[in-house]
This record gives C-alpha cells, structure tokens and sequence, in this order.
C-alpha cells in the first residue's frame, strides 16, 4: 500500500509542477503577462588582481505587468574582440514589483589567462567591440523560463585607459 500511495504523491506533485509551469507559459503565450524588459546600462572596469580582472555590467529589468514577478536568476557571457572570456551564472533571487524596476550588476571576473587578450586589444585597437550576453530566469509559476539577452557595444581606447589609470595611479 504504501508503494501506491509514493507513486500517487509522486505523480500528484509531478502535475501540480507541471500545471504551475504551464500556467506561467500559457499567460505569457496569451499576452496575460508580458516579460521583463532587460536594458544595459553601462559596463565597469574594476582594479585588476594577480589571479582576475573583476568587470561588471549592470542591467536595467522592467516588469510592465501589474503584478511582482520573482526572477530566480541569470546566465551570462562576456565576448571581447569575438573571443568569449567569461561564462558564468547566477542563482541569486529577486523580486521584480509589478510595474517597477531592478537594477542587477553582473559581476564578470577575468581569469590570468585572458587579461592579456584584453590589455593587447586596448594596446592595439582604437575601439574595442564588447558583447553580452545571457538569460533572466522568472521563478515559480514560471517554470524557470529563460528570457534571453544580448548586448553589442563598444569601448573607445581612450575610455578603457581613463577608467584603467585611476587603479594604476601610485600614492607618493
């Protein structure tokens, strides 16, 4: 007996999962909910460590629904000159309030490995093409759907030696 009744709350949850998961797809599918918006605001350059160089993006989310909206996290990619040099995720929670915003920094470490690649096309390039990429995952009801982003820029060899000399300033 108590084999049926594992079976039954297995199959019991397993529908209940799905139906919430079809529910967030359906609204949105109906044009009940609509997604996030998701802009780019600006790109930071952090000091340089011995083992990484710590960037960041921030990220602007909109929600134009009328009701909060739980983001359980993003994926994200860094590409510079064409060459990906940082893949990551987050699995950090945020409510988005119905009809609000949130900003998000997306933390985008540099490993040892690939700060020369960076350094030798500021060194030899006078604009340094960037692009960012990734997906905002809304949480329950939502069945983590994955809403993607990309972003497409530049940084001008003087921008990137600007924000790089205030870290490389010495204190006499």
């Amino acid at each position: 007996m108590s084999k049926k009744i594992s079976v039954w709350l297995l199959g019991w949850l397993l529908a209940v999962v799905l139906g919430l998961w079809g529910c967030g797809l359906q609204q949105l599918a109906e044009g009940e909910l609509k997604p996030p918006q998701v802009t780019f605001e600006a790109l930071h350059l952090n000091p340089p460590t011995c083992e990484e160089w710590p960037l960041a993006c921030t990220l602007l989310l909109d929600n134009p629904n009328p009701q909060p909206l739980k983001i359980q996290g993003f994926d994200y990619e860094l590409w510079i000159e064409g060459q990906r040099l940082v893949q990551g995720e987050s699995l950090e929670a945020l409510n988005l309030p119905a009809q609000g915003q949130a900003k998000v920094v997306v933390p985008l470490l540099i490993k040892l490995p690939g700060i020369p690649k960076v350094l030798g096309a500021l060194l030899q390039k006078p604009k340094i093409a960037y692009e960012i990429a990734g997906s905002v995952r809304l949480g329950p009801g939502m069945g983590l759907l994955k809403l993607p982003f990309r972003f497409q820029g530049q940084i001008t060899q003087e921008e990137g030696w600007d924000q790089l000399q205030q870290f490389l300033k010495t204190k006499t």
